[in-house]
């Protein structure tokens, strides 16, 4: 990998915060990042190395910017089967245990190759939690664990179960909740999502195609389907 990341962080007067290790070296691509409540910060992407040590597509740094070498997911990220050599995280969620939820970009038939799954606090790969492909393709894009143990997941998919740019909701072992129910969406990144206390999904949508016209903001029941009491629907699309 020819391109090279680094990591910075300013005071919030806007001033570079000189006592953070900005000279860390990430061959790669750093992709969604995560503070933790500790100060110390996760990294996801598509990246092969930190500082020169192996970290494959997910890494932590400690609160001065210095490789936490105690997190080591070794191959976890395992990279998309005839895409690419390198692991391609795209999305990270922290879980109240200081688990951590992943969401990458997979492919191929191998039996261990997730696109979704989740690590302990050290690094390693709990075995209860993933999404298997066998076969088909997913790129991951936002993931957000729900407070009964779900995560909803946003991307595409091409696997048992998922076609198409959707937003699906995994079960707490990885499998597809066939319950929710949303179907393929005109392919365009969610830029936000808010969750009601009942259960119902808010999201800005770049120029959604849904079954009653195109919408930029969409609120989902807690199935999936379409809130008919929404209101107006934004025609133009929506940006952070």
């Amino acid at each position: 990998h020819s391109y090279q990341s680094g990591i910075l962080r300013w005071h919030p007067d806007g001033s570079l915060d000189t006592g953070f290790d900005s000279g860390v070296t990430i061959r790669g691509y750093v992709l969604d990042m995560i503070l933790q409540p500790d100060g110390r910060i996760l990294l996801g992407g598509n990246f092969e190395d930190v500082a020169g040590v192996a970290r494959r597509g997910l890494a932590r740094l400690h609160i001065d910017g210095t490789l936490d070498e105690t997190f080591d997911a070794g191959n976890a990220a395992a990279p998309a089967e005839g895409f690419s050599n390198w692991p391609d995280v795209r999305a990270l969620a922290l879980l109240p245990g200081g688990e951590i939820l992943v969401g990458a970009n997979a492919a191929g038939e191998l039996t261990d190759r997730y696109c979704f799954f989740r690590l302990n606090a050290d690094g390693s790969r709990d075995p209860v939690l993933h999404t298997p492909l066998i076969p088909g393709y997913a790129a991951a894009q936002t993931i957000a664990p729900l407070p009964d143990g779900k995560v909803l997941a946003e991307g595409w998919f091409s696997m048992p179960g998922a076609s198409g740019y959707t937003v699906l909701r995994l079960n707490s072992d990885g499998s597809i909740d066939d319950t929710f129910n949303l179907g393929p969406l005109a392919s365009s990144r969610l830029s936000f999502l808010t969750r009601y206390p009942d259960g119902r999904l808010l999201f800005g949508y770049g120029s959604g195609d849904f079954a009653d016209g195109p919408r930029s903001l969409v609120r989902l029941n807690a199935d999936g389907s379409l809130d008919p009491t929404q209101g107006q629907h934004l025609q133009r699309p929506m940006r952070r």
